[in-house]
């Protein structure tokens, strides 16, 4: 049961943090004008200063209902509960698992906040493939979005993964559905793609 359990927390909830540093600009060392030059030079008349440009200094709002298509990482989470399991025809199976505090960070502020699953889980420690469902919430300041998952497993505990889920908006979100899908590794990092549009989950 361990296994499910860790591998699905390492895979959904740890995220790389890329960091960035500038490399200095080269100096140049001044040149100077030789002495007799300096003294017998007329100066010359001073350039026209051009108008500053105003810079906006913030970035676009977001429509509340616009479409748009959005990517991301995910960080944090704890799990909560570790479910229950069972063993039959050499596959285990584990239920009841929460995940809690996962932090989503995604180009759109509408589906960045916490998020909290509710998880099974059913596979082959032997062959270390499975796969796993369950509900997922996603909260953040002015809504929530809800739904369900899908996914599946291998590789055994290098935990490579693939799964997706649709989500319903509330609140501030209301009309609105998330699509979400991702492509997951025992390391850093998990890649997260989806598309917020107008219009209810396409029917099953």
């Amino acid at each position: 049961m361990r296994t499910f359990v860790r591998f699905f927390a390492v895979l959904m909830v740890t995220a790389g943090l890329v960091a960035c540093n500038a490399a200095a600009a080269p100096t140049q060392a001044p040149t100077s004008a030789p002495a007799l030059a300096a003294a017998t030079a007329t100066p010359a008349p001073p350039e026209p200063t051009a108008a500053p440009v105003a810079t906006p200094t913030t970035a676009p709002s977001v429509g509340p209902m616009a479409p748009a298509y959005v990517t991301g990482t995910a960080s944090g989470g704890a799990v909560v509960s570790e479910g229950t399991t069972t063993t039959e025809g050499g596959l285990t199976r584990v239920d009841g698992v929460v995940i809690e505090g996962i932090g989503l960070a995604l180009s759109d502020p509408r589906v960045t906040g916490r998020c909290t699953q509710h998880l099974s889980a059913v596979g082959s420690t032997a062959d270390g493939v499975g796969f796993e469902w369950g509900t997922m919430r996603i909260e953040t300041a002015d809504g929530a979005w809800e739904g369900s998952f899908r996914a599946a497993y291998w590789d055994g505990l290098q935990a490579e993964a693939d799964g997706a889920s649709w989500m319903v908006g509330s609140g501030a979100y209301e009309g609105l559905t998330f699509y979400l899908h991702y492509r997951g590794h025992a390391g850093p990092p998990a890649d997260l793609v989806g598309v917020i549009l107008p219009a209810p989950p396409p029917a099953t």
